[in-house]
């Protein structure tokens, strides 16, 4: 806990405000005790960093194995109590850790996606969200997030800092069938793809481009 305070707190009032102008909202829907799974799109590095400083709960993201290569990012991941994924998927034990954490009430972080958009707009999820969802029976909290892939030095200079955006939206609770089958794992997944694309502009619904503008964010 003493990391990820040290670490929201640096990131709020010393790394951030250099790096980014950040605008937050929609901070009213985060509940404040629970279960929790928070589901983001992933357009940058910085997300599960600017994720875990600006949404007020303390939450342990998923973080795939490539991360941990790197000596101060395996560090910052450890003390801030990122689980270790591998992409093949075949390692339960992270299934585990993730349902001990919410039995807790605790807070997971996951990106549907599986990996960085690039700027391409929304992709289709893989099913780790919802199967996660669907074992735990807990709800799921969509994060939209956008701009924080600008690292252009040359537009820095010109423009100042870019505008990086975090907009959170109402809770949902999956519907979850008596039985568990890939198609059930799917409208899960292409539910909540839908309700962080509607938090999103246009442009960067990608996929999910049909899907309607957001309800308040304020």
């Amino acid at each position: 806990m003493w990391a990820y305070r040290t670490g929201r707190a640096f990131g709020r009032f010393c790394l951030f405000p250099l790096l980014f102008d950040v605008h937050v909202k929609g901070v009213k829907h985060v509940p404040s005790g629970g279960p929790l799974i928070l589901a983001s799109n992933h357009v940058s590095n910085f997300d599960p960093i600017l994720l875990g400083t600006y949404v007020p709960r303390t939450t342990a993201f998923v973080a795939k194995e490539e991360l941990y290569r790197v000596a101060p990012l395996a560090l910052l991941w450890h003390l801030w109590g990122a689980v270790l994924v591998r992409r093949d998927g075949l390692d339960m034990r992270p299934l585990r850790m993730l349902l001990r954490i919410l039995a807790d009430d605790g807070t997971v972080g996951m990106f549907p996606e599986g990996t960085r958009s690039r700027g391409k707009g929304l992709q289709r999820p893989l099913p780790g969200v919802a199967y996660l969802a669907a074992k735990s029976r807990v709800p799921i909290l969509p994060v939209a997030i956008w701009g924080a892939d600008d690292l252009d030095l040359k537009r820095r200079m010109v423009r100042g800092r870019p505008r990086v955006d975090l907009r959170i939206g109402e809770v949902m609770a999956p519907d979850v069938p008596g039985r568990l089958t890939r198609e059930a794992l799917d409208e899960i997944g292409e539910d909540v793809m839908h309700r962080i694309a509607a938090l999103l502009p246009e442009r960067l619904r990608g996929v999910y481009a049909a899907s309607p503008a957001g309800a308040d964010d304020g």
